[in-house]
């Protein structure tokens, strides 16, 4: 009954959009509670060997009744409806939850799920002593499922041990780590009692992890027997196979003579295997990684914002990962990870190469769209490093004592063509996405009056800094400016580093102080951009932004 009735709805949905009406009731996933909450999910896996409760982590998709707001192109509006809360992040952008079902697989499909051939050749591989890279070589070799290039990999570890500056201790590896690192991937189907599900587009959902489970999924991954998230063909999925990164790093990294770029975040990860083989399975379920996926279903009208920007914090010197800040800023690609398992080596890459246990985020969480944001609550970091993008190197080991710390990935528009980040859509989608990344649930406490024409400074902090000018090609002060305004509107502060560009950061410090100086509000401050974008796409602009700014007010 509840089939039909969803079929008759689901049918009704598709009439109301191909003729611009939206349906007065919504839909709402509630009909199928399984494919929405963890609550029922054991249903899907009868069949398979159950887990302790200690081993199992909160794995849930959130639902919400808000999906009547489905327009998925806002963030390219300034003129939608204001809100000074923000909007609650939306559920689903399917017509209906039916569709979703047809979306195959909704979960990942871990290795003992895929065949009783391809877990047998795992477990048998596994199951072998593996006493040194010569073996290793021959066990990537029979656990070559077509996935990875195992004449790639083979060299990796032979050639990184040795190397005379590499960190990690052979010996340890090959007695202790490596066992710890077989043993995870056979215990798979007895730590994973739940499905992690798949983050799709336009759904606001979580999955939250315990470390035992992340190592678990990241030691199948060193062995290159993950598939890679399919879903629906039109949604797409990065992959998470860290065989990929052995292999790059043998072509870009350790030819160089030392380990470094590629070679040097694959140390930090090797690291990471080390260090947990220190902790035993309780110790690696005391804390919970949180994935989560935010939506803003509704545009800003940014000129009618009368939010006062709130000052900024400038630093010459410092990293975003050691700021005290509560949010630390992922520089990300639209794929989370970026390219850290394919040879990148900057912001994103390295800070999943430190804190590894981001790098499980790239099996269900689908390519960003530009109204969303991808957040990781609590993941560890385990290293540090030196350099940067190819000269980037294992630093030395780091004990976190940093508790409650988001991470949250957000893309910047790519501007290669430098007048594209100047245009309305662009600056628009950028302040957006800024916004939904600093605070999408109003967690800093504003005010719900839209008239004040102050802002309260809550102790919450935003660790940013350079967002998409380096091979995204944004320009320097903009994205200082966009940051600046998206925070202020959710109430948050920047701490911005400039990374010891001392006349950017001098530059900054002013801006920001002239600014708060005289009330300016965030939109007289986006019409300014907004006018000095339009001059430059006209070439009529005959100074820098912060000029033109301190020329308006």
């Amino acid at each position: 009954a509840a089939r039909v009735s969803l079929l008759a709805a689901a049918h009704l949905r598709r009439l109301c959009v191909s003729h611009r009406y939206i349906p007065l009731v919504p839909i709402r996933p509630c009909i199928f509670p399984r494919f929405f909450s963890s609550s029922s999910s054991s249903s899907s896996r009868q069949s398979l060997p159950r887990a302790s409760s200690s081993h199992q982590g909160v794995i849930t998709i959130m639902g919400n009744s808000n999906s009547n707001s489905s327009n998925n192109n806002s963030s390219n509006s300034d003129s939608s409806a204001h809100h000074d809360r923000p909007p609650s992040p939306v559920s689903s952008s399917f017509s209906s939850p039916l569709e979703l079902l047809n979306v195959e697989p909704h979960y990942v499909k871990l290795p003992f799920e895929e065949g009783d051939d391809k877990w047998s050749r795992i477990t048998k591989a596994l199951s072998q002593r593996i006493p040194d890279p010569e073996a290793l070589d021959a066990t990537f070799e029979e656990l070559n499922f077509g996935t990875s290039n195992a004449s790639n990999i083979m060299p990796f570890f032979k050639q990184y041990f040795n190397m005379p500056d590499h960190k990690v201790d052979r010996t340890r590896f090959f007695e202790t780590a490596l066992p710890r690192i077989q043993q995870l991937v056979l215990d798979m189907p007895t730590i994973f009692k739940e499905n992690i599900p798949l983050l799709y587009p336009q759904m606001s959902g979580r999955v939250v992890l315990t470390p035992l489970q992340a190592a678990c999924l990241l030691s199948s991954s060193f062995f290159g027997v993950l598939s890679p998230s399919r879903g629906n063909s039109q949604y797409a999925f990065p992959s998470c196979d860290l065989s990929q990164l052995w292999g790059v790093s043998t072509i870009l990294g350790l030819p160089q003579g030392e380990v470094r770029g590629p070679a040097g975040i694959a140390e930090c990860i090797l690291h990471y295997f080390d260090r947990i083989t220190e902790r035993t399975d309780d110790e690696l379920q005391q804390r919970r990684i949180v994935f989560e996926r935010h939506v803003l279903p509704q545009g800003i009208d940014w000129r009618k914002s009368e939010r006062v920007v709130i000052p900024a914090t400038v630093h010459l010197e410092g990293t975003i990962e050691d700021s005290d800040a509560h949010v630390h800023a992922d520089f990300a690609n639209q794929y989370l990870g970026g390219g850290v398992l394919s040879g990148g080596c900057v912001q994103e890459e390295i800070l999943f190469g430190i804190k590894p246990e981001c790098l499980v985020g790239m099996l269900f969480c689908a390519k960003m769209e530009p109204n969303e944001s991808i957040s990781i609550s609590n993941a560890e970091q385990f290293a540090t490093y030196t350099g940067y993008g190819r000269k980037v190197k294992f630093g030395k080991p780091f004990l976190d004592t940093k508790q409650n710390v988001k991470i949250v990935a957000m893309d910047a528009v790519v501007s290669q063509v430098k007048s594209i980040q100047w245009s309305r859509a662009s600056i628009v989608r950028d302040l957006h996405k800024a916004y939904i990344a600093f605070d999408y649930n109003n967690s800093s406490g504003r005010g719900t009056d839209d008239t004040t024409t102050t802002t309260t400074i809550t102790t919450q902090m935003v660790a940013t800094g350079h967002w998409g000018c380096g091979a995204f090609g944004g320009d320097k002060q903009l994205k200082f400016i966009e940051q600046l305004m998206a925070a202020s509107e959710a109430g948050c502060r920047l701490a911005y580093y400039a990374f010891g560009e001392k006349d950017i950061c001098d530059q900054m410090q002013q801006i920001q102080t002239y600014l708060h100086d005289r009330n300016v509000t965030v939109g007289t401050l986006y019409a300014c951009t907004r006018e000095y974008g339009d001059r430059v796409l006209n070439d009529k602009s005959e100074c820098d932004l912060f000029d033109f700014i301190r020329s308006h007010f």
